[in-house]
Order: structure tokens, then sequence, then C-alpha cells
């Protein structure tokens, strides 16, 4: 005799189920329960036709990752007649009609709590708030998350770069959506051992070397207080929080490849070659900033990797008035793999078409001394202003006619971003990264890698050409404008709430 199928409410109020069953089996059972009760309500909240269970179901399943509060009523039953946030009508159910629930987003915490205190004691016990709450993929806070990034370096950095503009772009606009963002980083000489930065809490320890042994023990020791650490891999070597901790994900910038062996020692750059071989198949998420990335990325092994590209603060770039006379600006690190005595040989020759033109380098770096000597040797009319504040950098940025960007490798290249929003076109090495951030003919030009004498006739033409400049500079500041700190953020914190 073929036997009927225990209901998941059946299933819910057993007390035998509530003993023997695993929470994640009640859990699932909840939803489907609650999805069998809701069938009937969700044409209120959508405003669409009626929903069979099956789609009843799959609609809690995506209410689970946008509208965690209102799960969380729909999955506890409790009596409340009340207004989520963005106009989301919570209709009333079996709980007792006393029973009174807040779902606004200023104490999602308490909301929680109020609705396991009045759902019916089978469902209280069968589910302790504490598993809810991690089938709802959020903390236990309700929908804010608490987040440890673990990255090199801060903002007030003396080496601070790129890859830490990125960072702290995305984590102050995470802190400041309600978030709770803590950043581990290494401490240089003078440095306070903790310190607020824009709402995000920066805790340093060690240097260079020694932050990838603090790291794991940190994570080991506080992973637990996070709902989900990122390692933020921009110099080549992983910090290992998957071994320590659940739920992680990588931020990988680029991939270095065999520029490691003209940047670091014979020795070190093995090491690195092989850690990048290993790292994108370590994290189970991976962010990058690019297409080039994503595919070397993949090439690599890794599973699952997101394009979240660099972005730029519109209100801080933005076009000004140019220079009357022709002005050339290189702005980036003085490091190996940035090539600043290119710009130099590129500066020079293109001095013999453009004499008038003005050469301008800015940043600082280990190699800021010897370029100023082959300058001084080889081109002694380019200025040289060391580290800028960001204001200086911006008038350059307006000022300057045409950027000029020499590095072997990128993740996407910021800098070429920051120069197109302020109206100003780029010649670039077609490299990975750079091609993302540079559409050859359209916002700058492209030349071969390492083409000195290419890259400067480039230089001399778009300088020479009013019509291509003005048509240079008014498609890149136009493709500047899609990207968007907050449209960054706003995807980091989706692929980040559904770990």
């Amino acid at each position: 005799m073929r036997t009927r199928p225990i209901t998941p409410q059946e299933q819910l109020e057993s007390p035998k189920s509530r003993r023997g069953l695993e929470a994640k089996t009640l859990q699932k059972a909840a939803v489907k329960y609650a999805a069998v009760d809701i069938a009937k309500h969700i044409p209120q909240i959508h405003r669409q036709p009626p929903f069979d269970r099956d789609t009843a179901a799959q609609k809690l399943e995506e209410m689970e990752l946008k509208k965690p509060q209102l799960l969380v009523i729909c999955l506890m039953e409790a009596d409340a007649q009340q207004t989520c946030r963005d106009g989301w009508a919570v209709p009333s159910y079996i709980a007792p009609a006393s029973t009174t629930l807040s779902c606004t987003p200023t104490d999602p915490q308490a909301a929680i709590k109020n609705a396991h205190t009045a759902c019916p004691t089978s469902y209280k016990s069968a589910i302790p708030r504490r598993h809810l709450c991690r089938s709802l993929k959020t903390s236990p806070h309700g929908g804010t998350m608490k987040i440890l990034f673990i990255n090199h370096r801060d903002p007030r950095h003396p080496l601070a770069g790129g890859a830490e503009e990125y960072l702290f772009q995305i984590a102050k606009r995470l802190a400041k959506r309600g978030h709770e963002v803590t950043v581990l980083t290494e401490r240089p000489p003078g440095a306070p051992p903790q310190e607020d930065i824009d709402g995000v809490s920066v805790v340093r320890r060690g240097g260079f070397a020694t932050l990838h042994i603090y790291a794991p023990l940190y994570v080991k020791r506080h992973g637990r207080d996070h709902n989900v650490v990122v390692d933020n891999v921009a110099h080549v070597f992983p910090f290992m929080s998957p071994l320590f901790a659940r739920k992680t994900a990588a931020i990988i910038h680029h991939i270095n490849g065999p520029v490691l062996l003209k940047t670091t020692p014979l020795p070190a750059a093995l090491a690195g070659m092989a850690a990048e071989g290993i790292t994108p198949r370590l994290y189970r998420t991976i962010i990058t900033v690019s297409p080039s990335t994503r595919n070397m990325l993949i090439r690599l092994g890794a599973r699952q990797v997101h394009i979240v590209p660099n972005a730029v603060d519109h209100k801080t770039y933005r076009p000004g008035p140019k220079s009357p006379t022709p002005l050339v600006v290189w702005i980036n690190r003085f490091v190996p793999y940035k090539n600043p005595q290119d710009a130099v040989k590129i500066f020079a020759q293109a001095k013999k078409e453009v004499p008038e033109a003005r050469f301008v380098m800015v940043g600082g770096g280990p190699l800021l001394e010897k370029t100023k000597k082959l300058a001084a040797q080889t081109a002694p009319f380019i200025e040289f202003t060391g580290r800028t504040p960001t204001h200086t950098k911006v008038k350059l940025l307006q000022q300057a006619w045409v950027c000029l960007y020499t590095s072997d490798v990128e993740g996407f290249g910021l800098g070429i971003l920051e120069a197109a929003a302020c109206e100003t076109p780029c010649v670039a090495y077609d490299v990975p990264g750079v091609r993302d951030a540079v559409i050859h003919g359209k916002t700058g030009l492209l030349v071969p890698h390492r083409d000195v004498k290419t890259a400067a006739a480039a230089l001399a033409y778009i300088l020479r050409n009013d019509q291509l400049r003005k048509s240079l500079a008014e498609a890149a500041r136009q493709y500047a404008n899609q990207f968007d700190w907050d449209k960054s953020t706003e995807k980091i914190e989706k692929i980040l709430s559904s770990l």
C-alpha cells in the first residue's frame, strides 16, 4: 500500500523530527511550508497572478537573497501587518494577534529577535535563531555584514597605489551602507596600530613579509566574528584565509607572470610565479577588475570569477581648463614594471617633434632617483614633482593634453580612467589590463609593448592634431562616465552577501 508522504508542516510539528532531523532539513521544510502558506499572499506582494506551490517556493528562494527581513517574517509566520523597506507589504499570519514586529532596516536585529520570539513553538524548537540567520546568508544582525578585508597597505601608507584606492573606495561605501568593515594591513613606521578612516576600522600588524604571518593568525582568532573574509591579493602571495575561515573571497587585480623576473630576485620571482598558479584554485570566489585578468585567472584554474571594475570619483576627477601649450603627464609609481625610464626616452623623442611641449612625471618610488639621472643626461626638460596631493594631481590631469602609460601589466589602469574623466586621452602600451581601459583609436592610442619610437610618434601625432585630440578627449570622458564607485560597491556587496 502506498503511504502518503509527510508534509512539510507535519515534518516541522512532529516532536520526532525536531529531535532527529538535521537543522538543514528542517530549514528546507520551513521554507516549503512557508511557501505553501504564502502562495495566496504573493499576488498581494508582487501584484502578479496567483502562483502554484512550486512557484511560491521559488519566489521565496529569490526573496531569501534579496529581502532577508521579509523571509524571516515568512518563515517565522509572525503576525505583522506593516510595510518593509521598498514598499513590500507583509501579510498577517497565524501567530498570536497581539504580536507586533518591526522590520525596518534601522533595527534588523530586533526584527529577527521579535520574529523568533513570536513564532510557534514547533518552529522555535526546530530552527534556532543562529541557524535561521545562517540560512538567510546574512549575519545575526540582519541585512548587514561584518566584513574583514586583508590588504598590504592602507591609503595613508607611503607606498599606497591603485590597489589601495580600489579597496578603500569600496570599503568606505560599504561602511556607509551599514556594514561593519575592518581592514587588516601592514604597519609602516610611525603609524598607529589601529585607526578609523572614513568609517572603516584599520588594524595594522607587521610589515610587508610578516603580514603573511599575522593575517592567518588574525583570521584564525577573529574570523568567526566576521561574515566574510576578503583577501586583496595585490602583491602576488595570498593570505591563505580559506584555510581558517568558512566564507572567503579574493580580489586579484592582475597576474604578473614573467614580469616578476624583472621586479624581484630570481628565487622570489619563481616562488611568486608558483603562487600565482595556485591562488586561483585556492579561492572559490574571486573578484577581478578587467576581462583580461579574468581570462588569465580562468586559464589558471579559477572556478568563479566576477568582474567588478575600477571606477572614478566623478566629483573629484572632472574636466577643467587645458594648458595653453602642449602638456604631457606620466603619473605612476617609479617601480620596474611601470617602466619610468621608457617614459624619459619617449619624451626625449617626442620633444624633437613638438619642441614647445612640456613633460611632467608625477609619483615616487625606488626608481625615482635613477630616472632623474637618466633624464638629466637625455631629457633635462622633464619636470619631476614627486608624490603630490590629490588636488594637484587632478589639476595636472585637467591641464594635460595627453597622458602616457608605460606599464608592463595592469589590472585595469585606474590612472587611465582618472585621466579620461578629466578629458585627457592616453597613449599606452598594448598589454593586459591597459587594453581594457583604452579603446584604441577612440579613447586613446595603444602601441606595441616597449616600442619607444612608436609611442613617441603617437604622442606627437595627438599633440599636433587638434581635431583628433578633441575627439579622443570627448570619447574618453564618456567612457569614464560608465565607471562609478557606487555601482562597483553594489556589485561587491551582492557578491559577498551571496556567499
